[in-house]
């Protein structure tokens, strides 16, 4: 949303001085526009679109140009011997769908179904089940059946405290675990299936908390109805009816409309001012955006946002995050890998700012064989298939989002699929969270933001 953070964002993908080659013309011109350097060790890789590139693998930071030769590990560290790097393999010897640790998986034991990443740990047993790095220490006083670390009534000592687990059978449900649509008391507060904001009530088992008129949000997807908008200029913000959407009193429309013969009704804009980020008047949806998504020209959408950024569904800017065709890179594939990119990239340079922010919209290849989906994702980051090629800070992010181990909580709300071929319809953002924490990123189609 904001220049300089479109400015990081691109100096991510081109981590290395501008080349110039000659074209036979007598001038030089410059590789950068056709370039990337994907894993940020200063070498642009060798594609077809950038044959000048010299990197031979440029999702692996241990080879390009500058690294020495080892010999005898089968790659061509230096890029100098024109021999393909091959393809990294690695078994899964217990058949639990994660690799080992000594091949960059994560299973820390991979002659052991029962020990691998996201496993229940047990304490006292001297085994580290979930591979977080040691045996669970086991609490004097606690009773913890399904080891999710909260204990029984009279229990003390626990790992994760003193509240009472309500279901001391199942891991999944604990004091402080997300609670979510599925007729289960999942966090031991409240009761059954209980939603967060105000006037909200869960939409079916398995379906997602929303609220009519009137009910508290955070985006146009906690509204019922293709009516109903999150208005962001209420404290909190509330559901309210656009042009055209039922109504009973005034009050359940955006402000500036009527509730005439049960409708909201009258012209938005007339009576509505609007300034500053969200300057542009947008009278269907009874709000003011930072772009006019509803001018058939693209090029004036475009117009009203920062360089680098073009206009979403909803009127909101972004920029764009490009999801190519899947090709191998290391054990996992280029699509997946850069829509963890895309996220880690989110996570990194809008949470220092704890602000709500829109950071990307993508446009996925119509070659991605399938849509690409959090089970996919998730499992791509989890079994180690991304360690050689991500580094440090997005590893970390990632680990921040998914929340591997009982203790981890998932900083991450995925609403929407990644579906082959299309551009602008999903869209990744940051949302802060409160005195107690709760930030989160959201992964939803481009309308349901709401600043």
């Amino acid at each position: 949303m904001k220049m300089w953070m479109a400015l990081v964002a691109l100096a991510g993908l081109v981590g290395c001085a501008e080349s110039t080659v000659d074209d036979g013309t007598g001038s030089n011109n410059t590789t950068s526009d056709m370039c990337v350097d994907q894993d940020g060790d200063t070498y642009f890789g060798l594609t077809a679109a950038c044959p000048m590139g010299d990197d031979c693998n440029d999702f692996s930071t241990a080879v390009n140009p500058g690294k020495p030769e080892i010999p005898g590990n089968g790659l061509d560290d230096d890029c100098k011997d024109g021999d393909a790097v091959p393809e990294i393999t690695c078994a899964d010897a217990d058949n639990d769908n994660f690799r080992d640790i000594a091949c960059g998986g994560r299973d820390c034991d991979d002659t052991n179904p029962d020990i691998k990443p996201r496993a229940v740990e047990i304490c006292g047993n001297g085994i580290d089940e979930d591979c977080e790095g040691g045996d669970l220490a086991c609490a004097e006083n606690c009773t913890d059946a399904d080891n999710d670390g909260f204990g029984i009534a009279g229990s003390m000592g626990c790992p994760g405290g003193d509240e009472i687990d309500c279901n001391d059978a199942s891991d999944l449900v604990f004091p402080g675990a997300p609670e979510i649509c599925n007729s289960v008391d999942d966090n031991c507060v409240d009761g059954i299936d209980e939603c967060a904001l105000e006037g909200q009530v869960c939409a079916g088992d398995g379906g997602t908390c929303q609220g009519g008129s009137g009910a508290q949000c955070e985006n146009n997807d906690d509204c019922a109805g293709s009516k109903l908008t999150c208005d962001p200029t209420t404290s909190p913000k509330l559901c309210k009816g656009a042009e055209d959407a039922p109504c009973a009193v005034a009050s359940d429309c955006v402000a500036g409309l009527a509730c005439e013969n049960d409708v909201c009704t009258g012209n938005f804009c007339a009576t509505n001012t609007c300034s500053g980020q969200y300057d542009v008047c947008y009278r269907e949806a009874g709000r003011c955006v930072e772009c006019p998504i509803f001018d058939p020209d693209p090029a004036t959408q475009d117009a009203a946002c920062p360089t680098f950024e073009q206009c979403t569904p909803g009127g909101w800017c972004a920029e764009n995050w490009d999801v190519p065709a899947p090709a191998p890179a290391a054990n996992t594939t280029t699509d997946i890998y850069q829509a963890s990119l895309a996220l880690a990239e989110c996570w990194n340079t809008r949470k220092p700012l704890k602000a709500k922010d829109l950071c990307f919209a993508f446009f996925v290849s119509s070659q991605v064989a399938a849509a690409i989906t959090e089970t996919m994702m998730e499992d791509a980051y989890l079994d180690g298939d991304m360690d050689a090629i991500l580094n440090t800070e997005q590893d970390d992010a990632l680990h921040d989002m998914w929340g591997p181990g009982i203790f981890n909580v998932q900083e991450l709300t995925w609403k929407a699929d990644l579906e082959p071929g299309t551009a602008k319809e999903v869209c990744v953002w940051y949302e802060p969270g409160g005195f107690l924490g709760g930030e989160k990123l959201v992964i939803d189609r481009c309308e349901n933001f709401a600043p």
